[in-house]
């Protein structure tokens, strides 16, 4: 058996189970962590179909996320990404954010689709589209069908893409006569549309690049980009209580703030601040929880926390609303957010998780469930005492389950004098001691089954490595910000090449004023690439004093430029195989200890990782032990000093700037100044065991910020 099916023996958890087709409302006391993720993995297991799960935050849905992912598979877990802290909910977001919501709806929507569903509480009081709403702007194309062009970029305009000259980027179309460009969210490539009047004549993905065609397709799939949509009637509604409600305002800068946001309504276009005022827009007032199937089974975890979450963010919105009205940016009122606590709280059928039952108020349960379960001790490396813990458990005739993923460790493990056997997931021996390789968070002591599992977190000290979910959207930064530009400067364009940075220029489109970067090519041809598309750019370099060759728009010889480099990639990847091949091959030499002239030699090399963290006189010291050696030093966060000593040539500076594989997603945030929000964010980092980078531009005044 594998480790989620050792749960079938446990007779409360079959009732509960059982209990699962009635609208009834179930506690369960003594589950905690992974063992906690395992009982519902159990329950899917046994009982296949959906299940939403509420968290009082992001980053407990982030953990229960992982988890259940290891256990059952990334394509059976989803999560409505949210934040904790409503500023940010309202703030200019990555795509990230969005494509992991519209993932959760999609997965809601459809009947077939069984899993998990992992929700942080503020998820559920944020303002929807109605699901009839949202499904209207999914659109299923296949070749031969007859669809007016118009409608459809009526369609894709009205379903969160945006219209541009090219698509770049998902989320994005594009249309030039008959021919439409769509990069839907969830794809790999973009899609290319061609129509013969009003029939679809040909489907192909094709590469942003090269614009050249990948694979013909059958039928393509149309989902919305954005989780705020708005149907015509909406736009129209909400652009004529906005407008009411201006003409009483006697503030010029508010007045003409949400005169801009009045124009966009009017012209159907989403400003970037529309969504906080979109209770005026909405004809229903629909959460996350209206999208919910009936009668679908809901996991509370741990309700006081939940609660907790609850009357903080009631708090922050009073402050948030407050920080509106002194802007004059919100409306005598204007609520934000939607209250769903009642909602959430009398849901039916439902579990609540809990440690205890005190503290739940006076919520009344159809049925009670309580389990005996330990957290496991810290052994931190100590494998001595691992291995008398080991044996006493083998002695109280446990099942112990030692889940290591590192190969190192496991054979680390067989070096002791334990009676273990190693076997794979679905193999699991009542009564043994089985060595798994298996990745789980933290082990613990389930009593009432008698099973022990202990991870490579408490045997060695080792941290589980988190696991992001491969989305489409790229999240690499060539440049950070267009203010590392000057104008005149040289840079390359992901699809165009080499050009000529001009300047930043304000364009208004659709009555909404954008920043766009201005990039000249040869023959004094431009473009103009918007400021959030600064991904698309990186800084030219080359030697000291030599010009680049700028490239001339659309004549084909980039894209044979790209095509060139990328067959040379190949070309010395196939010789680095075959040299590597080699080398693994032959037999190797095995050099004699070192004698006493070896041990006493001078080093050649010295290498400082995470320098930060060093004094300058302890690393002053340690160059001053061998005057004859190289320094490597290795900081992700570079201090003043060295930048410094770099600019001055004293020292060579080098930058890494490739992401590491599967890098979780930067969610960042552009809004105004407020220090609730930094407050609250270095809270929750600082709660995690993680670590915050305050940048400030002011030495003069840094103290202040103490």
């Amino acid at each position: 058996m594998n480790i989620i099916e050792f749960f079938d023996q446990n007779w409360q958890l079959q009732k509960w189970q059982q209990g699962f087709s009635k609208r009834e409302r179930t506690l369960l006391t003594g589950l905690s962590g992974t063992a906690k993720s395992l009982v519902m993995a159990n329950a899917y297991e046994n009982v296949a179909d959906k299940y939403i799960i509420v968290t009082d935050s992001q980053f407990h849905a982030n953990e229960l996320y992982d988890e259940l992912s290891t256990l059952l598979g990334e394509e059976k877990v989803f999560q409505f990404f949210s934040d904790d802290n409503i500023y940010a909910e309202f703030a200019l977001a990555s795509k990230d954010r969005v494509a992991y919501r519209l993932e959760a709806l999609n997965f809601l929507l459809d009947e077939k689709s069984t899993g998990f569903l992992v929700v942080p509480f503020l998820a559920l009081r944020s303002y929807l589209p109605s699901p009839e709403n949202f499904l209207e702007n999914y659109l299923l194309l296949t070749s031969g069908d007859e669809y007016d062009l118009s409608n459809l970029v009526n369609l894709l305009s009205k379903a969160g893409y945006e219209k541009t000259q090219r698509v770049m980027t998902p989320g994005e179309f594009s249309m030039r006569g008959d021919i439409v460009d769509i990069y839907p969210l969830d794809a790999e490539n973009p899609v290319r549309l061609e129509f013969f009047g009003d029939e679809v004549d040909t489907i192909r993905s094709f590469d942003v690049e090269s614009q050249r065609s990948l694979t013909s397709l059958e039928r393509l799939e149309i989902y919305p980009a954005s989780d705020f949509i708005l149907t015509d009637k909406e736009f129209d509604k909400g652009a004529k209580s906005l407008t009411e409600m201006t003409n009483l305002l006697t503030d010029p800068s508010a007045k003409s703030y949400m005169e801009e946001v009045i124009s966009a309504a009017q012209n159907h276009y989403y400003h970037k601040d529309l969504r906080k005022f979109a209770e005026y827009f909405y004809d229903k007032k629909t959460s996350l929880l209206n999208y919910f199937p009936k009668n679908v089974q809901i996991f509370i975890d741990d309700f006081q926390k939940v609660n907790e979450m609850n009357n903080k963010l009631e708090m922050e919105l009073a402050d948030f609303i407050l920080s509106e009205k002194a802007m004059e940016r919100g409306f005598e009122g204007q609520t934000y957010l939607l209250d769903t606590m009642a909602k959430v709280r009398n849901y039916k059928p439902a579990t609540f998780f809990s440690n205890f039952q005190k503290g739940l108020g006076n919520l009344r349960f159809e049925q009670l469930y309580n389990f005996k379960q330990h957290s496991m001790q810290q052994f931190f490396g100590q494998l001595e005492l691992f291995y008398t813990e080991v044996e006493r458990f083998i002695k109280q005739e446990f099942t112990v389950v030692l889940a290591v993923s590192s190969e190192k460790l496991r054979k680390s493990l067989h070096e002791l004098d334990l009676s273990l056997q190693e076997v794979d997931r679905e193999s699991i021996q009542v009564g043994k001691v089985n060595l798994i390789d298996l990745q789980l968070s933290n082990g613990f002591n389930f009593l009432d089954e008698k099973l022990v599992v202990m991870t490579e977190h408490e045997i060695f000290g080792k941290m589980r490595k988190k696991k992001a979910r491969k989305l489409n959207i790229t999240n690499a930064e060539r440049l950070k910000d267009y203010n590392e530009l000057a104008v005149g400067d040289f840079v390359v364009h992901k699809n165009h090449g080499i050009g000529k940075y001009l300047g930043l220029q304000t364009l208004e489109v659709g009555g909404m004023h954008r920043d766009y970067l201005t990039i000249q090519y040869q023959n004094g041809d431009t473009i103009s690439v918007p400021v959030d598309h600064l991904d698309l750019l990186s800084k030219y370099t080359a030697g000291e004093g030599k010009s680049p060759k700028i490239n001339k728009l659309n004549d084909g010889r980039w894209r044979k430029t790209m095509s060139s480099v990328s067959k040379q990639v190949e070309d010395i990847s196939d010789d680095l195989i075959k040299l590597y091949a080699e080398r693994q091959a032959k037999k190797g030499f095995a050099f004699s200890p070192d004698d006493t002239s070896q041990e006493e030699f001078d080093s050649g090399l010295m290498i400082i990782d995470e320098e930060q963290r060093f004094g300058v006189k302890h690393k002053e010291r340690l160059k001053e032990l061998k005057t004859q050696v190289d320094v490597l030093t290795l900081t992700a966060t570079p201090i003043p000093r060295t930048l410094h000593m770099s600019m001055l040539g004293i020292r060579d500076l080098s930058v890494i700037e490739t992401p590491p594989t599967n890098r979780y997603p930067v969610q960042t945030y552009v809004m105004e100044t407020n220090y609730g929000v930094v407050r609250d964010a270095v809270l929750r980092e600082i709660s995690r065991g993680g670590q915050v980078y305050y940048v400030y531009n002011r030495v003069d005044t840094i103290e202040q910020k103490n």
